[in-house]
Parts: C-alpha cells; sequence; structure tokens
C-alpha cells in the first residue's frame, strides 16, 4: 500500500437531493467514479453524490481500510472476502472485475490487510 494511513475520520458527510446523512466507513463496501457521480455501494444499497476522482482520492486517504484500485474504483479491504479470476468478492455478494495489473496490486494489498494480524 501507498504509505502509512490512518483513520482520520469515521465518517463521509452526504447531502444530495435526497439524503444528508453520515456515512461511515466502516459501511463502504466500495466507492465507485460513474459519469459525474460517486457511487457509496453500502449493504444497504447505493448512495449517489456529484463528484470527482480527486473526491474519491480524498476519501481513501482519510481510510486505511479502501484501497485505490483505479482512479475510479476504491475497495473497503474490510468487505472483501476473496479475491479470484480478477474479480474481488464482497460480502454483499457483489463482485467486481479488475484489470490484470490492478487486480495483482489489489491481491498484495489484500493479503497483506488479512495477514497483518497473524504477524
Amino acid at each position: 500500500m501507498k504509505g502509512k494511513k490512518t483513520n482520520t475520520a469515521e465518517y463521509i458527510p452526504i447531502s444530495n437531493r435526497s439524503v444528508t446523512k453520515k456515512l461511515f466507513y466502516d459501511e463502504i463496501i466500495y466507492i465507485e467514479k460513474d459519469y459525474h457521480e460517486l457511487v457509496f455501494a453500502t449493504e444497504k444499497g447505493k448512495i449517489y453524490i456529484r463528484g470527482s476522482c480527486a473526491d474519491l482520492k480524498k476519501y481513501t486517504e482519510r481510510c486505511k481500510d479502501l484501497y485505490e484500485c483505479h482512479s475510479y474504483l476504491a475497495i473497503n479491504l474490510r468487505h472483501v472476502i476473496s479475491m479470484e479470476d480478477r474479480k474481488v468478492i464482497f460480502s454483499d455478494g457483489s463482485a467486481k472485475n479488475l484489470g490484470r495489473k490492478s487486480f495483482c496490486r489489489a491481491k498484495n494489498a489484500f493479503a497483506e490487510y488479512i495477514c497483518k494480524d497473524i504477524q
């Protein structure tokens, strides 16, 4: 992983036309950039807000469990169940495909993440 990260904030403030709330980092399964929106996937559903790749990067820098696979996708390693065949499987049953290089980097980060308690 790129540098040592700490949880400097516990939540992301979300405000759009339908909801204003605190979205806690441990609720986030992944964050994806989709056109002019950021999509926060949670076990309760998806939340959409206007945002950019810079916003996505800002959120990943604030939470040690979020790993930035691409400039448009960050996964919460806490919610990853397995990684196989260039696919990330999450705790809610959803999956995301990654390119070969991105998958290798993410898989290494996940292996480091799940083994950190053993060492």
